[in-house]
Protein backbone atom coordinates (compact mmCIF):
# COMPACT_ATOMS: atom_id res chain seq x y z
CA UNK A 1 0.00 0.00 0.00
CA UNK A 2 1.36 3.25 -0.44
CA UNK A 3 -0.03 6.62 1.27
CA UNK A 4 0.72 10.08 -0.02
CA UNK A 5 0.16 13.88 0.30
CA UNK A 6 1.08 16.54 1.12
CA UNK A 7 3.26 17.64 3.86
CA UNK A 8 1.50 17.85 7.16
CA UNK A 9 -1.69 16.14 5.10
CA UNK A 10 -2.05 13.41 7.82
CA UNK A 11 -0.54 10.90 6.13
CA UNK A 12 0.74 9.20 9.04
CA UNK A 13 -2.53 10.01 11.12
CA UNK A 14 -4.25 8.04 8.00
CA UNK A 15 -1.73 5.04 8.36
CA UNK A 16 -1.92 4.91 12.10
CA UNK A 17 -5.86 3.91 11.93
CA UNK A 18 -5.87 2.24 8.77
CA UNK A 19 -3.99 -0.42 11.14
CA UNK A 20 -5.50 0.37 14.16
CA UNK A 21 -8.94 -0.06 12.82
CA UNK A 22 -7.93 -2.94 10.38
CA UNK A 23 -6.33 -4.49 13.39
CA UNK A 24 -3.56 -5.40 11.73
CA UNK A 25 -0.35 -6.86 13.77
CA UNK A 26 2.42 -7.91 11.00
CA UNK A 27 2.83 -4.12 9.73
CA UNK A 28 5.63 -2.65 7.88
CA UNK A 29 5.62 1.32 7.67
CA UNK A 30 8.65 2.92 5.66
CA UNK A 31 8.61 6.52 5.48
CA UNK A 32 9.69 7.71 1.85
CA UNK A 33 11.89 10.28 3.55
CA UNK A 34 14.69 7.64 4.74
CA UNK A 35 14.89 7.45 0.87
CA UNK A 36 16.51 11.10 0.30
CA UNK A 37 19.27 10.78 -1.29
CA UNK A 38 22.86 10.51 0.11
CA UNK A 39 24.82 14.01 -0.86
CA UNK A 40 28.25 13.82 1.31
CA UNK A 41 29.77 15.88 -1.50
CA UNK A 42 27.79 18.76 -0.73
CA UNK A 43 28.35 21.13 1.98
CA UNK A 44 25.80 21.56 5.16
CA UNK A 45 25.15 24.92 3.54
CA UNK A 46 24.55 23.54 0.09
CA UNK A 47 22.59 20.71 1.03
CA UNK A 48 20.37 22.65 3.38
CA UNK A 49 18.83 24.95 -0.24
CA UNK A 50 17.86 22.03 -2.12
CA UNK A 51 14.23 21.07 -2.91
CA UNK A 52 13.47 18.13 -1.10
CA UNK A 53 9.34 18.38 -1.98
CA UNK A 54 11.34 17.41 -5.89
CA UNK A 55 11.14 13.81 -7.11
CA UNK A 56 14.46 14.08 -8.08
CA UNK A 57 15.67 14.52 -4.59
CA UNK A 58 14.17 11.28 -3.96
CA UNK A 59 15.97 7.74 -4.21
CA UNK A 60 13.51 5.73 -5.64
CA UNK A 61 15.85 3.04 -7.30
CA UNK A 62 17.55 2.01 -3.72
CA UNK A 63 13.57 2.29 -2.29
CA UNK A 64 12.32 -0.07 -5.59
CA UNK A 65 15.40 -2.67 -5.00
CA UNK A 66 14.13 -2.83 -0.88
CA UNK A 67 10.69 -3.08 -1.55
CA UNK A 68 11.46 -5.79 -4.36
CA UNK A 69 13.92 -7.38 -1.76
CA UNK A 70 11.24 -7.60 1.18
CA UNK A 71 8.40 -8.57 -1.72
CA UNK A 72 11.01 -11.64 -2.03
CA UNK A 73 11.03 -12.31 1.48
CA UNK A 74 14.31 -10.85 2.15
CA UNK A 75 15.77 -8.43 4.85
CA UNK A 76 17.13 -5.05 3.78
CA UNK A 77 19.67 -2.39 5.46
CA UNK A 78 17.13 0.59 5.24
CA UNK A 79 18.26 4.37 5.04
CA UNK A 80 18.09 6.68 8.08
CA UNK A 81 17.82 10.30 7.21
CA UNK A 82 19.10 13.03 9.08
CA UNK A 83 16.73 16.13 9.47
CA UNK A 84 19.54 18.35 11.39
CA UNK A 85 22.29 17.33 8.80
CA UNK A 86 19.95 16.92 5.58
CA UNK A 87 22.15 13.75 4.75
CA UNK A 88 22.06 9.87 5.38
CA UNK A 89 22.77 8.97 8.70
CA UNK A 90 25.60 6.26 8.72
CA UNK A 91 23.16 3.98 10.64
CA UNK A 92 20.99 1.71 8.41
CA UNK A 93 18.04 0.02 10.38
CA UNK A 94 17.39 -3.67 9.55
CA UNK A 95 14.05 -4.25 8.08
CA UNK A 96 12.60 -8.14 7.40
CA UNK A 97 9.40 -8.73 5.64
CA UNK A 98 6.00 -8.35 7.04
CA UNK A 99 2.76 -9.29 5.75
CA UNK A 100 1.61 -5.74 5.06
CA UNK A 101 3.64 -3.46 3.72
CA UNK A 102 2.79 0.56 4.03
CA UNK A 103 4.89 2.82 2.19
CA UNK A 104 4.13 7.15 2.75
CA UNK A 105 5.22 9.91 1.62
CA UNK A 106 4.82 12.83 -0.16
CA UNK A 107 5.73 11.84 -3.83
CA UNK A 108 5.49 8.05 -3.76
CA UNK A 109 3.18 7.87 -6.21
CA UNK A 110 4.74 9.81 -8.34
CA UNK A 111 7.20 6.92 -9.64
CA UNK A 112 5.13 4.43 -11.79
CA UNK A 113 7.19 1.54 -10.60
CA UNK A 114 6.93 1.78 -7.24
CA UNK A 115 2.89 2.09 -8.12
CA UNK A 116 2.86 -0.86 -10.07
CA UNK A 117 4.08 -2.67 -6.71
CA UNK A 118 1.41 -1.31 -4.93
CA UNK A 119 -1.91 -3.13 -4.51
CA UNK A 120 -3.66 0.14 -2.66
CA UNK A 121 -3.17 3.53 -3.33
CA UNK A 122 -4.14 6.08 -0.65
CA UNK A 123 -3.80 10.15 -1.53
CA UNK A 124 -4.54 11.90 1.81
CA UNK A 125 -5.59 15.70 1.00
CA UNK A 126 -6.14 18.81 2.92
CA UNK A 127 -6.80 22.15 2.36
CA UNK A 128 -3.43 24.14 1.65
CA UNK A 129 -4.07 26.78 4.80
CA UNK A 130 -4.71 24.10 7.43
CA UNK A 131 -1.26 21.89 6.30
CA UNK A 132 0.60 25.31 6.85
CA UNK A 133 -0.79 26.09 10.30
CA UNK A 134 0.45 22.34 11.22
CA UNK A 135 3.62 22.84 9.79
CA UNK A 136 4.08 25.70 11.45
CA UNK A 137 2.95 23.96 14.72
CA UNK A 138 4.89 21.10 13.69
CA UNK A 139 1.51 18.69 14.02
Amino acid sequence: MCVAGGSASGKSTVVSEIVKKAGLDDVLIIKHDDYYKAMPELDFATRKKINYDHPGSLDNELLLTHLKALLNGESIEKPVYDFVRFERAEETETIRPHKVMIVEGILILDDPLIRELSNLSVFVELDDDTRFIRRMLGI
